[in-house]
């Protein structure tokens, strides 16, 4: 008899667990963040596209638009990270939120430049902080 309730009991755990998973075999509740559920999410989180993906300049070639990302300052691999030295140009204080308010001043100014060099924003213009980037039409 005991026997027959610890597989009960092991089929029951079994059944649980099984239920919480979702297609990339995370376990899932309600504290589980969203990203980590959805396999897509998670695949973006872990694996980041290059910023430059998120741009496109219609009509021309992937060098002219490699030539338009380093003329504003990008990395040659389509990244964006401002040097120290541009971040002390945008800083206003000494405290350390200034630091992360410094690469927003430099990244919406890089915005600003790739924009004027007629590339458009194919990235996410839906999330709450979306309205202050120049991309998504702050000024």
């Amino acid at each position: 008899m005991k026997f027959k309730v610890r597989i009960l009991n092991a089929v029951l755990l079994a059944l649980t667990l099984a239920g919480c998973t979702i297609g990339n075999g995370r376990i899932c509740g309600p504290q589980t963040p969203a990203a980590y559920c959805d396999a897509e999410a998670l695949k973006d989180l872990l694996h980041p596209k290059p910023y430059i993906d998120l741009w496109e300049k219609p009509g021309a070639s992937s060098d002219q638009k490699m030539v338009d990302w380093l003329a504003c300052g990008g990395s040659p691999k389509g990244r964006f990270t401002p040097g120290s030295q541009e971040l002390q140009k945008w800083k206003t204080s000494d405290d350390d939120l200034s630091i992360i308010s410094a690469y927003h001043r430099a990244d919406d100014q890089f915005q600003r430049c790739l924009i004027g060099k007629g590339l458009v924003w194919r990235g996410r213009c839906d999330l709450p902080q979306s309205h202050t980037f120049p991309a998504c039409g702050a000024p």
